[in-house]
């Protein structure tokens, strides 16, 4: 299951690298079947990263059912304090959550890298890890707002659906109103209803997040004059909109600092050397 759900990223990254870098065939609007053909690509060029990709994450689950079985064997054998058990239960799966989704967003950020410059893996590794790390203000803000936008969005079709089965249910003259548990029915239509709304809008997350790297990288490699940008002007002005307002402190001085530093000090000349050390005899 988690091979396919890495190929169906690898596809959706494949498909949006090549519309957002002007391929003939989808910007002249052929693009029937164009999800179809990026699978088959992916299969045939990128197979090797798709494994690796997908390997990475895969250790994730036995991990997870040994530490379950760990805490079912403590919790069984009823010695020490059930407390620090809990706690070190909580410690251990929260680190463990941790590093399987920063290993699934790396991988993620990699295959667009591979579709991008069409090399491998640990190379898109790097360079996504390399890009990341110089706009950290950007992804921050995007993974932010995506994530509050997804789930509403979640919520929003979740709760409409829902609320189309409660107005089915209560009208006399459907199907539905035969249902001896309104309430039952109603909640099992919420969770189906947002399982369906979260499979769909995962897609969107993957182009939104492709399209942001390969901004990332259009704005990265090319400067607007000599190499004009792919993006178009109302990406860049929205990106430009957005862009974060505070800059990350730095722990170096540039020369105004330094020499400030060094007037306030009295100057090189006043700074005497430390007086030399005397031998000890033995």
């Amino acid at each position: 299951m988690e091979v396919l759900f890495h190929w169906a990223f690898c596809a959706t990254a494949g498909l949006i690298v090549r519309w957002y870098f002007g391929a003939p065939s989808l910007a002249e609007g052929g693009g029937g079947g164009a999800l179809l053909r990026a699978s088959c690509r992916t299969l045939r060029y990128s197979a090797g990263s798709l494994a690796i990709g997908s390997l990475l994450v895969l250790p994730g689950r036995p991990l997870r059912f040994l530490l379950e079985h760990c805490l079912h064997q403590a919790q069984t054998d009823g010695s020490g304090k059930p407390e620090l058990r809990g706690v070190a239960h909580c410690c251990l799966r929260c680190c463990l959550d941790v590093a399987t989704r920063h290993l699934q967003y790396m991988s993620h950020n990699a295959y667009v890298l591979v579709a991008v410059h069409d090399v491998g893996f640990c190379e898109g590794a790097r360079q996504a890890f390399e890009l990341t790390l110089s706009n950290i203000g950007r992804v921050a803000v995007l993974a932010a707002g995506e994530r509050l936008l997804l789930s509403l969005g979640k919520l929003s079709i979740a709760s409409v659906g829902t609320a189309a089965v409660a107005a089915a249910l209560s009208t006399p003259l459907t199907a539905f109103s035969a249902a001896d548990n309104g309430s039952g029915v109603a909640c099992f239509a919420f969770v189906l209803i947002y399982a369906i709304a979260n499979a769909w809008l995962v897609v969107f997350d993957a182009a939104v997040e492709a399209i942001f790297l390969c901004f990332l990288v259009d704005q990265a490699e090319n400067d607007g004059e000599t190499r004009p940008y792919y993006a178009s002007a109302a990406l860049r002005s929205y990106m430009e909109a957005h862009r974060p307002t505070y800059v990350l402190p730095s722990m170096s001085l540039d020369d105004d600092e330094l020499s400030h530093a060094i007037q306030q000090m009295g100057g090189l000349d006043s700074l005497e050397p430390p007086p030399p050390m005397r031998a000890v005899a033995g």
